[in-house]
């Protein structure tokens, strides 16, 4: 159980004064929103989208406030969502393994997906259709809107650069979920484990000689100042992680109305966030040379051993997934959440011109949204 200062009993009785305020005024319901994230990280900036959005279509009944990391960190969010603290929140879920084992388990299915458009529209949509997946989150008085995903994550080193398998030998890697630190130690690596609020202080420190990350992670966290190289090698994506999640209580006190459009912000605000992550992911490899950053190009060797790694984490988790997170048919599971993961890339190519979020949109309405009975789901 996680524990919570004392800004929880303050917070909490900010909370119930809120209510009791919206109990007395029919005018508007404003909707608190953490993100656990700084108000600077790219993520949390695009949800200004909402904010201007949710009053807009709520004719002024519902507004929403961004808190920007002030109410809970990262590792308070979920139990913060349970009780109240929030009405809408970020969650990454590794921070609670025993929790949300099922996503922790799709974690280690990665790879199969190369923007974060496209693995994003095939996460949402396959735990829209995962019966334990959505329980795990009905079971701490949650609902799941939308999932996420960053695009590939590579190798960005505090010091030195890594070209071939012998560069990765005893080097501490922060490795944010199984999949990256099974990569690590798959290269007699260590992994380390740390949020990412704590990335720039290890590679300053020396805790870390690098950091498995998103390089959209480097200006986000401002690590250009404590890095001298990037491996151009995508690794995979990181996924197990909900953009909108919502306290349980809140989504069924809306009207199906209101559900509708907290939907709908759902997907745009999904898609202008990753087809964001997706431009900044393709300019940031040309402005690690204006940082004195050196990009770096992984020799054919390394190529090689990170594709036999591929295969065999695909089988290891398969071979796991019962004991550790138990996933009866993880075989099943394993192959049905990669598929989905393919044929996202394939529609994401052929129908989405790169970057143009409000085609991404319209995508993620029509393949998911639009199957979601606001009137049944969560209530």
């Amino acid at each position: 159980m996680l524990k919570f200062d004392s800004r929880k009993i303050v917070l909490s009785a900010v909370a119930a004064l809120a209510v009791t305020a919206f109990a007395g005024s029919a005018s508007a319901r404003e909707l608190r929103f953490e993100p656990a994230l700084p108000c600077t990280h790219d993520v949390v900036k695009i949800y200004n989208y909402a904010e201007e959005e949710l009053p807009k279509r709520t004719n002024g009944e519902l507004t929403m406030r961004n808190y920007c990391g002030s109410l809970m960190s990262l590792a308070e969010v979920s139990d913060g969502l349970r009780d109240g603290i929030a009405d809408v929140g970020i969650m990454v879920l590794p921070y609670w393994p025993a929790e949300f084992p099922y996503h922790n388990f799709l974690a280690n299915i990665s790879g199969y997906a190369d923007t974060a458009v496209a693995m994003a529209g095939a996460n949402t949509e396959f735990v829209f259709n995962c019966e334990p997946c959505l329980k795990e989150f009905f079971d701490k008085n949650q609902i799941v809107l939308a999932m996420h995903s960053n695009p590939p994550y590579v190798m960005i080193v505090g010091s030195g650069a890594i070209r071939t398998p012998e560069d990765v030998v005893g080097k501490k890697f922060r490795a944010g979920s199984i999949y990256f630190r099974r990569w690590a130690e798959y290269f007699d690596g260590k992994a380390v484990t740390m949020t990412g609020n704590e990335i720039y202080e290890g590679l300053n420190s020396g805790v870390l000689d690098a950091t498995l990350s998103t390089p959209t992670e480097i200006p986000n966290f401002g690590l250009q100042d404590v890095i001298t190289s990037v491996t151009r090698l995508p690794l995979g994506t990181f996924h197990s992680m909900s953009l909108w999640t919502m306290n349980l209580d809140t989504w069924r006190s809306l009207t199906p109305q209101q559900r509708q459009v907290m939907l709908d912000l759902a997907a745009e605000g999904t898609a202008l966030t990753e087809s964001h992550l997706d431009k900044q992911y393709s300019e940031v490899f040309d402005q690690l040379k204006g940082w004195g950053v050196e990009l770096v190009e992984p020799s054919p060797e390394l190529v090689a051993k990170h594709e036999a790694f591929a295969a065999s984490n695909f089988e290891e988790s398969i071979k796991t997934g019962k004991n550790d997170f138990g996933v009866e048919n993880a075989r099943e599971v394993a192959e049905k959440f990669a598929k989905t993961a393919q044929r996202w890339q394939k529609m994401v190519t052929e129908e989405v011109e790169p970057f143009d979020w409000k085609a991404a949109a319209e995508l993620y309405k029509r393949e998911i949204y639009s199957k979601i009975d606001v009137n049944t789901y969560g209530m």
